[in-house]
């Protein structure tokens, strides 16, 4: 006799998620980075290695429109290195997760700043994604701080989401992970809370070279070393999950600091 049991769990994550997620239809990097229309599932089913090429491939092809030379995502291809050298980031893990709600983010906002769908796969930071694009595209965000502000809310927005669908179908980060993940939200705080003071700076003819680096989301450096740089101190149990913002800075910015000089 068939028995119902069998199906309670799966019903149980449909319920929870509230949606049937769409089925991995076995794209490519470069199909994806092609059509924008990916879903998570094809994200998830790739490996980290293929995520960066899909990153690559989409700032060398369509968001190429937005601005020749376009590297706004740099950043994130720092992080994916630094996943591939770990080991992370395998499908059906937290770290897949929430790795897959930044780039369908990214994805999904490309897409939506270029006029090919409007459909945010209930992603919120793709929206935030496209009016960063656009945005950048009609010279608005000059300034540094305006610039960093937009990238760091819509890769936070995305990244929360990314949390929330972990933790609906029931992934949950290992210790280092979970400690390690303090230091992308450092990240994004430096970004969005970057002193106007240091732009009037630039336009004074001088620079804040330490700062500017350690947040520049066009190179693939600050974000690789700086993820290796805290992944070491949590190894090392210098970091502990929760500490506060000011504590967090106090281990990280000499480290990162040391890798910048």
């Amino acid at each position: 006799m068939f028995r119902w049991t069998k199906l309670a769990a799966p019903l149980a994550a449909l319920l929870i998620t509230g949606f049937v997620a769409p089925a991995a239809h076995g794209a490519t990097p470069r199909d994806c980075a092609t059509t924008l229309d990916c879903t998570t599932a094809d994200i998830d089913a790739m490996s980290i290695t293929d995520r960066l090429t899909f990153v690559r491939d989409m700032e060398s092809g369509p968001a190429q429109r937005i601005a020749p030379g376009f590297a706004q995502w740099r950043n994130i291809e720092g992080v994916l290195e630094f996943f591939i050298d770990h080991g992370w980031g395998a499908s059906g893990t937290w770290v897949s997760d929430v790795d897959d709600g930044i780039l369908t983010g990214a994805e999904r906002g490309l897409a939506i700043a270029l006029g090919m769908g409007t459909d945010t796969y209930g992603n919120p930071g793709a929206a935030k994604w496209a009016s960063f694009l656009t945005q950048s595209q009609a010279g608005q965000l000059a300034d540094r701080a305006a610039h960093d502000h937009a990238w760091g809310d819509a890769e936070q927005t995305s990244t929360d989401w990314g949390t929330t669908v972990a933790a609906q179908l029931g992934h949950a980060p290992t210790d280092v992970q979970s400690r390690w993940f303090q230091f992308t939200q450092v990240y994004r705080f430096m970004l969005m809370n970057r002193p106007a003071a240091l732009d009037e700076i630039n336009r004074l003819g001088a620079t804040v070279p330490f700062y500017d680096w350690a947040t520049d989301v066009t190179t693939d450096v600050p974000s690789h070393q700086g993820a290796e740089a805290f992944y070491q101190l949590v190894s090392l149990n210098v970091i502990y999950a929760g500490e506060s913002t000011i504590l967090l800075f106090d281990a990280y910015i000499p480290v990162l600091f040391a890798e910048w000089l």
